[in-house]
């Protein structure tokens, strides 16, 4: 005997597209509204409403005791079966969409009864429950597949989600709730993946991202940390692989769906991580945060290389740089101080690193995943926070040597990929650090730690530029290493202006001497004389802070040794770069620039300046020898200065400077020293020889003037005694006046003398 013929289902008629001229109205009149409003959208309503009647008849019955709750389990089976039956009797078929909707109702119907029966009533185990909910997903996976149904999948996915928050009794009890999220994420996965229903994937991202967060705002507590990252790590996995098994099988009129889509999901872990770190209870406990962010973005960077979809990379460096920030301004304590520092050292290596092992692989970054390499020394502003507010950074062993560390890892990666940029902003927030630890911590016990710290940053930044000269000739910015230079300049104001001040005058005057030859390297490298300029005023600034504070306390002699030391400094380092400049540009320019490193050897005349101050004071000034061998070294430097560039003016300007320091002496000292003092500068004056004679003449003539008011305060103050020397002075100052204004033929000049051979009379 044959078996019977299957029953011949009628194809359905498509309707033909509308030709492309055909009016709006055309197209309303030509649609079928009937069987939209009609057929689908009722059973739609139909369904809901029937999944919606079983789950309040369930709470119902609950809250009025009308059934046992082995009753209740037992209508709910029977009449979840009962629908699944007679929609697949043979009669259904006339009905598909309706037989759809009720069949979407049964699973739904399922889903809560046996949810109810294990959360609610404690009716059956969790094994059993994690088997017969299973069952039920795969039975909603099936029937949507054989009757090729997205209505089936979105309300059992609307009936699945529905039935927690519907039948919830307030009570925590995350591991069942979230083991039956898990099992309705794997097969609505499933079902989107084989039928290409993205819209399935979507919706259960969001709904199950409400489950989580609600959980979290509800429930969550210290204990529960461990917890909940599971839980968002799982999720998150989950929503990922679901996602891209889905792009990989989709259409292109949804790949951009789901490429956002996949992009929230990777980032819930985040966000989680971002809310612990601003929520101070959850935050203190850091290993634990700051190890579940590090895991996140490994992975993350590592399936961004993968994909070659470095938007992952970058939310995962954004986060990490959001959470450190949030983490310090909210949740930070003491006890973390070594946690956060020893997690930052790593975050920074992982980001810094990052590009070199996606070259590796063979998967290199594009241009976005490139850029996420500055959140390494980003990174860093960590370290200035760190030192201003944590008592246990005053010994500043521990956060300076990891952030020396990551500064040159750093400046290494800078090197190899020629991105300054990296070292410029890393070696910003190491200045930066040091002037907040300078702020907070340095006094008189910390003085030889902060000079060693001074030093070694110091010489940091002096040599990174070099090494990069010589692999790759110059850095871009090219001021950006003399600029971090000038900045470690200006923390040595936290040694010049605070109380260790007189302890601090040789580790000060050692950190002048390295900073500024770095400046002179830099500048002449570069062809920057500002740059020198500024770090040479920028020196006597910190000299003269350190001279008003603490140079009564040490002494004449030390003082003027440094005053003396940065002198030649400054004349030596703008002589050698002028050199270093003149050889480098042969060809001469025919303009000459507004600003050379001849210039900058004017600023050495700032320590004749000094001198001016301490000539006025008779407590140093007395005796004199300290300060008149100072001014004859200061002097001579200065003539040798500008015998080495051929600048007369500078000789003339040391001349000056040399008379009118003799001069202020002579007003406030005995007059034996003046008629002495002015004896040595006659004597200077005649050795220059190779200089042009109007330089000679103006200098002579300015200082041997400004020496005749300084025989006057001499005579003055030394009485008859020194009658006969100063007329004898007198008598050769003016004589050597009158002959240079003859020679030079500046008679207006000759009738001035006049005045002060007045005065002398």
């Amino acid at each position: 005997m044959l078996p019977p013929a299957p029953p011949r289902i009628e194809p359905r008629a498509v309707a033909p597209m509308p030709p492309p001229g055909m009016s709006v109205s055309s197209l309303l009149k030509a649609f079928d509204w009937e069987q939209l409003v009609g057929v689908r959208l009722f059973s739609a309503v139909a369904g809901i409403a029937l999944v919606l009647a079983a789950i309040f008849f369930l709470r119902y019955s609950l809250d009025r005791g009308w059934l046992a709750p082995a009753v209740r389990v037992a209508i709910g089976i029977v009449v979840a079966t009962t629908l699944l039956v007679l929609c697949e009797l043979r009669a259904a078929h006339r009905y598909r969409v309706t037989a759809n909707a009720l069949d979407a109702a049964a699973i739904a119907i399922l889903f809560s009864t046996f949810f109810a029966a294990h959360s609610l009533w404690d009716l059956i185990p969790s094994t059993l429950t994690f088997a017969l909910l299973a069952l039920v997903t795969v039975l909603a996976v099936l029937l949507s597949i054989r009757h090729d149904s997205i209505f089936i999948a979105v309300l059992g996915l609307v009936g699945g989600f529905a039935t927690p928050a519907l039948l919830s009794t307030g009570e925590n009890r995350p591991i069942p709730l979230f083991v039956y999220l898990l099992l309705l994420n794997v097969g609505l996965a499933w079902v989107a993946v084989r039928k290409k229903w993205p819209v399935l994937t979507i919706l259960t991202l969001v709904l199950t991202t409400a489950y989580q967060w609600g959980w979290v705002v509800t429930f969550l507590s210290s204990s529960d940390l461990t917890l909940g990252m599971g839980i968002f790590l799982v999720f998150s996995v989950t929503s990922f692989i679901a996602l891209t098994l889905g792009r990989a099988n989709r259409g292109d009129a949804m790949d951009l769906s789901l490429e956002r889509s996949g992009l929230a999901a990777s980032a819930m872990p985040l966000a989680f991580s971002v809310f612990l770190a601003a929520v101070p209870r959850y935050g203190v406990q850091t290993g634990m945060l700051f190890g579940f962010l590090l895991l996140v973005v490994i992975g993350l960077s590592a399936v961004a290389a993968a994909r070659r979809d470095d938007r992952l990379h970058a939310i995962g460096a954004t986060a990490t740089v959001l959470v450190f920030a949030i983490w310090l301004a909210t949740s930070y304590t003491t006890s973390g101080f070594r946690v956060v520092t020893a997690f930052t050292v790593v975050f920074a290596s992982f980001y810094a690193l990052a590009p070199l092992a996606a070259d590796r692989m063979r998967r290199p970054f594009s241009w976005l995943g490139a850029r996420v390499v500055y959140s390494a020394p980003v990174l860093l502003f960590v370290f200035p926070v760190i030192v201003r507010i944590e008592p246990a950074a005053a010994s500043p062993l521990v956060p300076f040597a990891a952030l020396f560390v990551v500064l040159a890892l750093i400046a290494w990666r800078a090197l190899a990929t020629k991105e300054s940029g990296l070292y410029f902003v890393a070696a910003f927030f190491a200045v930066a650090a040091e002037a907040s630890w300078s702020a907070t911590h340095l006094v008189v016990d910390r003085l030889g730690a902060a000079v060693i710290l001074y030093a070694a940053f110091a010489l940091f930044y002096l040599g990174v530029p070099l090494a990069w000269r010589r692999k790759w000739k110059e850095m871009s910015p090219r001021w950006g290493g003399g600029a971090l230079l000038i900045a470690s300049l200006t923390l040595l104001l936290f040694l010049a202006a605070g109380p260790q001040a007189a302890a601090s005058l040789w580790g000060l005057a050692m950190l002048l001497a390295i900073v500024d030859a770095g400046l002179f390297i830099e500048s002449a490298a570069g062809a920057m004389p500002l740059l020198s300029a500024v770090g040479a005023v920028l020196s006597w600034i910190v000299l003269a802070v350190w001279w008003n504070n603490a140079a009564a306390a040490v002494g004449v002699l030390p003082s003027l040794l440094v005053l003396v030391g940065l002198t030649l400094i400054t004349l030596g380092g703008h002589a050698w770069a002028h050199a270093m400049s003149a050889r480098a540009d042969a060809p001469v320019a025919p303009i000459a620039p507004p600003l050379s490193f001849r210039h900058g050897l004017y600023l050495a005349l700032g320590g004749q300046f000094f001198l001016l101050f301490v000539a006025q004071n008779p407590q140093w000034a007395a005796p004199p020898w300290p300060l008149f061998g100072a001014l004859a070294v200061m002097t001579l430097a200065t003539t040798a200065a500008s015998l080495n560039v051929v600048m007369p003016e500078l000789h003339a300007g040391g001349v000056i400077a040399a008379a009118v320091v003799v001069f202020s002496f002579s007003g406030a000292s005995p007059g034996t020293w003046a008629v002495t003092s002015l004896a040595a500068a006659l004597i200077l004056l005649t050795r220059v020889r190779q200089l042009s004679p109007f330089a000679i003449s103006v200098g002579a003539v300015a200082a041997l003037l400004v020496a005749e008011f300084s025989i006057i305060n001499a005579a003055h103050a030394g009485g008859a005694s020194l009658l006969a020397p100063s007329i004898a002075a007198h008598v050769m100052n003016l004589s050597v006046i009158l002959a240079l204004v003859w020679q030079r033929r500046w008679p207006h000049v000759a009738q001035a003398t006049v005045l002060p051979a007045w005065l002398a009379a």
